[in-house]
């Protein structure tokens, strides 16, 4: 009866400690761990009391206000994958300190995806009919190209029959970068996007079918982003013992001429946010500050034509790249642009098309529908 006692005193006093700790401390507005917004004190009223949505709030306002909340998560990764887990959260621990996710066949198969690619074929029908050359670069995952990394069980991660169908909707617009994207280098390992060495070699693959022959990467001058870089991926299995990763971005030799970047009407000081230098959380952000609805970057002394890139978060470090190419790369990302595409290459006088996107990100994406409107 007394260590009953005692044990329930101590949870009490733990319990009351926690609370006290999550009512005075200072509050956090943003998780940079789990990348996203924290919930709002919940207001308290009779309306939101006898609906029960005050409670929900509250729960889910002491969850993500909780003291050492970052510590625990850490705590509690590293104890799953202690007990035998190598899936936490959605995301497989692999070899050399490589986190991935593995699409299910019924994603990579299943009626959203394949409406997807209907509606690109149909806008790249369109496209051609109007003389613009277009061409469609998915970006596979590392959950495909380093599969051999992947615990033993893991359901293998199987583009074929994903490819074979962009190949039978598109035609030669697809251009398969599964032979292109094969080294660890290639992707991050703590994160879901590939890295700038990555973008590149999709670049050089993606000049060398419109005839044009690049330089090696290291011709162009490379700046050390971050050093110890966590993705989105650490961010939902924040293991103790991973590494972060470096980020390096690659910018074009100055005699390319000045450049002018702007973004849902407003200027952006370049290709680059400077203040992510360092970064830990979001160093991949660094690669034109984040995503927008319309992006413009206009080079000087560049007599190429204008291109369009569909894109999602993908490209913001294969725009710097084609940037070299371009007189204008403007680029649509479709998650917050509502307009008309067709209608935007109209009024811009749009020469080239590429679509540029994630695997995974477009098996998921609902937004490419919009594609389609006129």
């Amino acid at each position: 009866m007394k260590r009953a006692a005692i044990n329930t005193s101590v949870f009490l006093m733990v319990l009351y400690a926690g609370l006290l700790l999550t009512a005075f401390l200072p509050k956090k507005t943003f998780s940079e761990q789990e990348k996203r917004y924290l919930s709002e004190k919940p207001e308290l009223t009779r309306e939101s009391v006898l609906s029960g949505r005050f409670m929900d709030e509250a729960e889910l306002w002491l969850t993500d206000h909780m003291p050492f909340r970052e510590a625990f998560r850490s705590l509690y990764a590293g104890t799953s994958y202690a007990a035998g887990r190598r899936r936490i959260e959605g995301i497989y621990t692999a070899e050399d300190g490589f986190l991935m996710e593995v699409l299910s066949k019924e994603e990579l198969s299943g009626s959203l995806f394949r409406t997807n690619v209907e509606a690109l074929s149909s806008f790249v029908t369109e496209v051609k009919e109007a003389g613009i050359a277009v061409y469609i670069m998915p970006v596979p995952p590392s959950g495909a190209m380093l599969s051999g990394k992947l615990p033993a069980l893991v359901p293998m991660y199987d583009l074929t029959g994903a490819r074979q169908y962009f190949t039978e909707q598109v035609g030669e617009a697809y251009l398969d970068l599964t032979t292109v994207l094969t080294e660890e280098t290639d992707y991050y390992r703590t994160d879901h996007h590939w890295s700038a060495e990555g973008a590149y070699k999709a670049y050089a693959f993606w000049q060398e079918k419109r005839g044009i022959a690049c330089k090696p990467i290291e011709s162009l001058s490379r700046a050390l982003v971050s050093e110890g870089f966590f993705g989105t991926f650490y961010a939902k299995a924040p293991l103790p013992w991973i590494k972060g990763d470096k980020v390096y971005a690659y910018s074009a030799p100055s005699e390319k001429g000045k450049l002018t970047v702007t973004a849902d009407g407003r200027n952006l000081s370049g290709l680059f946010d400077e203040t992510k230098l360092g970064s830990r959380n979001d160093a991949y952000t660094y690669f034109l500050g984040g995503n927008y609805g319309k992006l413009l970057i206009r080079r000087e002394s560049v007599p190429g034509g204008k291109l369009l890139v569909i894109k999602d978060s993908f490209a913001n470090c294969f725009l710097p790249y084609a940037s070299m190419d371009f007189n204008e790369v403007h680029a649509i990302d479709l998650r917050y642009f509502n307009g008309s595409v067709q209608e935007y290459i109209r009024e811009n006088g749009i020469t080239e098309v590429l679509c540029l996107f994630g695997f995974n990100e477009f098996a998921r994406d609902r937004n490419i529908w919009k594609l389609e409107e006129e």
